[in-house]
C-alpha cells in the first residue's frame, strides 16, 4: 500500500496535469487538516468535470464507462 505522502504527490501531479490541459486553476488546498478532501476541491471537480476517481486514485475507468453509458443512451433515445 502506498504511503500518504506518495498518494498526495501523485494527486498533486494529476491535478497540475488537469490544470494545464483544461486551462483552469485549481484550489491550493486539496486536503483538510484531518486528511479529508476540502469542499473547495470537491466543488472544483464538480464545476470542471474532473473525475475524483482519476484525481485521487489515478483510475480513469469510471469516467470512461460513464461516457460510454451516456453515448449509448443518447444513441438509443
Amino acid at each position: 500500500m502506498k504511503k500518504t505522502e506518495q498518494r498526495h504527490k501523485e494527486t498533486r501531479e494529476r491535478l497540475t496535469q488537469f490544470e494545464k490541459q483544461a486551462g483552469v486553476k485549481a484550489p491550493e488546498n486539496i486536503w483538510d487538516d484531518e486528511g479529508g478532501f476540502t469542499d473547495e476541491i470537491l466543488a472544483f471537480a464538480v464545476a470542471n468535470g474532473l473525475s475524483l476517481d482519476w484525481l485521487f486514485l489515478g483510475d480513469p475507468m469510471p469516467t470512461i464507462l460513464t461516457l460510454h453509458r451516456r453515448t449509448i443512451a443518447q444513441g438509443a433515445a
